[in-house]
């Protein structure tokens, strides 16, 4: 399975967040970078999958951050091969 923990310190902007997922995740590079292309890449994935939301997700990103791991959620609720798990 292959594992992606994000690192909260690339949540200071909605840019930086999908710079950081497109380079962790290796998402191509025609990638949206905003959250309909985050929700189509993430039900395309096709070997098990566990992403790692940090903590402060929402903190971060406020509202943004809530949409965010709803997108996750949704994904992974369409898509049996990735799991989501928030950091406590």
């Amino acid at each position: 399975m292959k594992e992606y923990i994000l690192d909260s310190k690339y949540m200071t902007s909605k840019q930086e967040l999908h710079e950081h997922l497109q380079t962790l995740m290796k998402f191509p590079s025609y990638y949206g970078k905003n959250l309909d292309a985050l929700y189509d890449v993430l039900t395309d994935i096709a070997e098990d999958t566990l992403v790692v939301l940090p903590k402060d997700t929402k903190t971060k990103l406020g509202d943004y951050g809530v949409t965010l791991i709803q997108v996750f959620k949704d994904a992974s609720e369409e898509n049996p091969k990735l799991k989501i798990r928030l950091e406590k």
